[in-house]
């Protein structure tokens, strides 16, 4: 078994180039960045966001960087925590499954934060946000999640210093012995606990995450040294205390090779990471057979029962983010409105006492024992007699359910039009493909602060 592990991620971290990776993992990675900044121009619409922006102020005071989708300036730090919320403020980014882990908001924000104060260009900002997203994976995929789970720990808390901390370090252009002190310093500030869980917290725990890794790489930067083995060591390494040792070996594996930030799947639909399954199947079954809520009798929602125990709590959710973890009301709100958007899940629609009855009676969510975790099996009964089923193990969005350019270009758009307009939308999403040809970002933080 390898027990050295940093050294060569800190190395390949370094070292990454944007002619060592794949043109497939180029456009995920473009997809994924696409995704975020989307997501960050509808982060405003959470309840949350104008405490994160106040608090952010409070803590981090004034400065220059800009923040997504607003006029106002901000600290490096201020910046990369509002930015890091508003991207996963809606529950809408992207998630790498294995882990139950959230890769954007850790690793864009950071990258979006220095990339403008050094004047890196678009290829810098790519190699960085890649070089993020690839390191994170590459520890969730070490870590032994389900032992990693069973303590208790959420991952972006614990694992996304690290992605952050490597993404800043690349646009720096770290050494590989600065990027390894980063790296531990981002370890000493890994933490989240599921304790959270149903709570905004959760997804502080990507935006404080972000700011930890920023401040990891500019402690490391000035000459503060980290610990050597963050990931491996016997008293304090993440492997060692936040899961059982895990598999080291696996966070090198064909690194440089196989490109594990391709496993991270976008979410096409608001709603929490499990719920996505579900989503699929109501839409396939809206699409081919042209079910609605007025030809439903009844709705049951298998899924394991990991699942259950974290979502089964919330058949009549109280405001915008239990709605987006609710089977129940998304299911309803699906079957009424053939779609679901952000307005379908803030005031006046969560309050609507038709949709929540609708929830509350006729859709039942239980356990299937032979479920993966994130899988569904559903079945409508029709007020015709007629039932449909469907399994779905893989939601819309993830590696082997792929989501096209038009499902990513339509999400964007529904998102940012409306902050930004038709025209600066769509040359935003044209510079964002073309990231890696941009010499110059300037007109990138203009169009981000437009309102």
């Amino acid at each position: 078994m390898v027990t050295d592990i940093e050294a060569p991620l800190s190395e390949f971290v370094s070292a990454l180039d944007l002619r060592d990776v794949t043109p497939s993992a180029v456009f995920h990675a473009k997809t994924l960045i696409v995704d975020a900044v989307g997501c960050a121009l509808a982060g405003d619409l959470s309840e949350e966001t104008p405490m994160v922006r106040r608090a952010a102020s409070l803590t981090f005071g004034s400065g220059n960087s800009t923040v997504v989708g607003s006029r106002e300036r901000a600290s490096p730090g201020g910046a990369t925590l509002i930015n890091s919320y508003l991207i996963t403020a809606m529950t809408v980014c992207d998630v790498y499954r294995p882990a139950h882990c959230h890769m954007t908001p850790l690793v864009v924000a950071p990258t979006m934060t220095v990339a403008e104060e050094t004047g890196a260009s678009g290829r810098d900002f790519l190699v960085a946000a890649i070089a993020g997203m690839e390191l994170m994976a590459r520890i969730a995929l070490g870590l032994d999640y389900p032992a990693f789970r069973s303590r208790g720990w959420h991952s972006p808390g614990v694992i996304g210093p690290f992605g952050a901390a490597a993404a800043v370090g690349r646009i720096k252009s770290f050494d590989p012995a600065t990027m390894l002190h980063a790296l531990g310093l981002a370890a000493t500030q890994s933490a989240g606990s599921y304790l959270s869980w149903g709570t905004p917290a959760v997804k502080f725990h990507q935006a404080r995450g972000a700011v930890s890794g920023l401040l990891a790489a500019q402690m490391a930067e000035q000459g503060f040294v980290g610990g050597a083995r963050p990931l491996t060591d016997e008293d304090g390494g993440v492997y060692n205390t936040h899961s059982n040792g895990g598999q080291p070996d696996l966070a090198l594996e064909d690194l440089g090779t196989n490109w594990e930030m391709e496993q991270i799947a976008i979410r096409l639909w608001p709603g929490a990471s499990p719920v996505q399954t579900m989503l699929t199947a109501l839409f396939d079954l809206i699409e081919s057979e042209g079910v609605d809520a007025r030809q439903t009798e009844s709705v049951e929602i298998g899924i394991s029962s990991e699942d259950f125990k974290t979502h089964g709590g919330f058949s009549r959710p109280v405001g915008t983010f239990e709605a987006l973890l609710s089977y129940a009301y998304l299911a309803s709100i699906v079957l009424h409105d053939q779609r679901l958007w952000f307005d379908g899940v803030r005031a006046p629609r969560i309050h609507d006492d038709r949709l929540l009855e609708f929830g509350e009676q006729r859709v039942r969510l239980v356990e299937v024992a032979d479920l993966p975790v994130n899988g569904c099996e559903l079945t409508l009964r029709l007020t015709d007699g007629r039932e449909l089923h469907r399994r779905v193990e893989q939601a819309r969005g993830t590696a082997e359910n792929p989501a096209t350019r038009a499902d990513i270009d339509k999400k964007f758009l529904l998102a940012a039009e409306p902050r930004l307009g038709d025209e600066a939308a769509a040359e935003l999403l044209a510079i964002l493909w073309d990231l890696e040809r941009q010499d110059h970002l300037g007109i990138l933080w203009s169009l981000l602060s437009t309102t």
